[in-house]
């Protein structure tokens, strides 16, 4: 990888800062060299570092040259630490502590026990707002959700659902109104532990989904003029439930006599149900708020108020606005009373309400439904690749509990290949860590319980060559940061038919823009748009190590590792770090390596 030029380099002078690792800027030694070796990392882990002669490793191959996973430290020690890096935004040695005494039904138990958000997304944006309503203060919100939050379960099932069930503050409608997009987050959040067919109405309702995939407003067909808004109906089915080919139970492709996958879908499903989506807009109830200008805006118009508190309301079905059974036949040219939805008889309701009830009960009953949603968070939780059989067994348990979250969630951290450390070792499990995912870790690992970012810090908005690719709730579109399907091309992944989603905003750019991110970060923490510092890294521990390298590697290996650093990676660490010539030199030097370093950026 080129332009390592281009990694910050604090000036010469700097003051160091308080052995703490506080706000004031330091140079750390030597850190273009260790760049230039970092920045090489998304090489391998485009191919997973496995020699592309070899054959894939199956379950139980535990083989030399990758990450032990039981290097270091006790068995349940590494076991927690693994389980906490799929199920959290980050271990801290606490919760590590917690599992590896407790176990991991204890600690879903204690997660689940939080029925309703600790915190939620509306308040703690309001409470920064104040009277003005800006983009940051939202993505404020979801850093210290992030970090802080105790119900961290919940918040690593709401970036993975965020993630499937998209809307984005990239789109003006929504960035312009951000409480709308807290309101969207909560909707996930309140549901993510609840039942799924309950969440997707849920989502179907939201005023941020509304705007965003433009059924908000919706009206019904008029012959030969207009025609309802396909935009949401398409991607309910297409993204959010079912796909775009059958699918059997383990999430493999139905195939037909000729060999070609089956369509999920005919031509009339989306058109039918974008029927479905007319008369639905912002709830008109005058009791919702008390500026007056908002009680005439409610059908089709978000209006300017942007603090509006209608935006955190489920949208509310018009009849008069609402398509009929008629219109929608004469649309589509359906004999009387034919009407189909997914090969089901299908008839218009008397309310919206009605219509969407109807709807939701055929698309539940796809044979879709529970493989398409369990692949998908499997891959945001746990590996990119699972087996068949792993979707079949989380697929069989999702349906089987009537589309329960919960068993859902547990289905797929319990699982024997995602606790397995020896199929963890395989050369091409796990998955490439998200850029926010990497950033929320190494600070929940050092402390950080909240951190506020301006849109120009290098984990936030901005252009790809200034960020990471990848910023709070600002997916490019609907189709998400990556798409779960993405295989890199000349990758050592694909060339063994895998996949590497989050590979699809790996650039040369984001690269060197990540090797920034975190070289600011560990020597400063984040900054805001008044210069001032969050999230300063805690080295409390590292620094009463320090004096013995190898006790700060081991420091290091423990907290951003679990204990599983590579004796390569060990060695290379050790060997910077003698370098140095302070401990506060010594530490930020190691723990900068290991958070660029390709095991790092690997989940296994």
């Amino acid at each position: 990888m080129q332009d390592t030029q281009e990694i910050k380099e604090t000036e010469e002078s700097a003051q160091a800062p308080a052995e703490h690792g506080t706000a004031q800027h330091s140079a750390m030694p030597g850190a273009v060299g260790l760049a230039a070796i970092a920045s090489a990392a998304l090489t391998a882990c485009g191919g997973g570092g496995d020699d592309p002669a070899a054959p894939t490793a199956a379950p139980g191959d535990d083989r030399s040259g990758i990450q032990s996973l039981l290097s270091s430290g006790s068995s349940a020690q590494v076991a927690a630490w693994r389980f906490l890096n799929q199920a959290t935004m980050g271990p801290t040695a606490a919760e590590v502590n917690w599992v590896a005494t407790n176990g991991i039904e204890a600690w879903l138990t204690k997660q689940f026990g939080y029925t309703q958000p600790t915190v939620t997304y509306a308040d703690r944006y309001r409470l920064r707002n104040g009277s003005t309503d800006w983009l940051r203060f939202m993505t404020f919100a979801w850093w210290e959700l992030a970090l802080g939050s105790v119900d961290q379960l919940r918040q690593r099932v709401v970036n993975a659902l965020i993630e499937i069930l998209v809307i984005s503050m990239r789109d003006d409608t929504v960035g312009f109104r951000p409480i709308m997009a807290a309101g969207y987050m909560d909707v996930l959040a309140r549901n993510a532990f609840g039942n799924f067919r309950e969440l997707i109405e849920a989502v179907c309702k939201a005023p941020a989904m509304g705007a965003y995939l433009s059924h908000l407003g919706n009206q019904p067909p008029v012959p030969g003029r207009r025609i309802p808004d396909q935009n949401f109906s398409r991607e309910l089915i297409q993204l959010f439930t079912i796909g775009l080919v059958k699918l059997n139970m383990d999430g493999t492709p139905v195939i037909d006599a000729n060999g070609r996958p089956v369509s999920s879908t005919k031509a009339t499903d989306i058109p039918v149900l974008s029927n479905v989506f007319t008369g639905w807009a912002l709830d008109d109830d005058p009791a919702i708020s008390s500026n007056p200008l908002d009680a005439l805006r409610w059908y089709g118009d978000l209006g300017e108020n942007r603090g509006n508190l209608r935006h955190l309301k489920p949208m509310k079905g018009y009849v008069n606005f609402h398509s009929t059974q008629a219109k929608m036949e004469a649309q589509l040219g359906f004999a009387p009373n034919s009407a189909t939805l997914l090969d089901k008889p299908f008839a218009m309701g008397a309310s919206p309400q009605a219509s969407l009830t109807t709807a939701l009960d055929i698309i539940f009953q796809h044979q879709n439904v529970a493989p398409f949603v369990a692949r998908q968070m499997i891959q945001r939780m746990v590996t990119s690749n699972p087996t068949p059989a792993y979707v079949q067994r989380v697929a069989t348990a999702f349906k089987a509990a009537n589309w329960d979250m919960k068993a859902l969630i547990r289905a797929i951290l319990t699982d024997t290949e995602a606790r397995s450390a020896s199929v963890a070792a395989g050369t091409t499990y796990g998955k490439l860590r998200e850029p926010l995912m990497r950033v929320t870790h190494l600070l929940r690992a050092h402390g950080v319980t909240a951190a506020y970012p301006s849109e120009t810090d290098d984990v936030a908005r901005g252009q790809p060559a200034l960020n990471l690719n990848q910023s709070p709730i600002f997916a490019s579109s609907v189709f998400n940061f990556f798409s779960p399907t993405y295989r890199f091309v000349g990758g050592k992944m694909s060339q063994q038919g895998k996949v590497s989603p989050e590979m699809q905003i790996a650039t040369e750019a984001s690269v060197v823009a990540y090797i920034n991110a975190v070289y600011d970060i560990v020597a400063n923490g984040m900054i805001d748009e008044f210069n001032n510092r969050s999230g300063s890294l805690n080295f409390t521990e590292e620094l009463a190590a320090a004096s013995s390298v190898s006790s700060l590697v081991a420091v290091i290996n423990r907290k951003l590792f679990g204990g599983s650093m590579s004796s390569g990676l060990i060695s290379h660490i050790t060997s910077a770090c003698s370098a140095a010539t302070t401990n506060l030199d010594r530490v930020r030097t190691g723990v900068f390596l290991a958070a660029v370093s390709p095991e790092y950026l690997v989940q296994k």
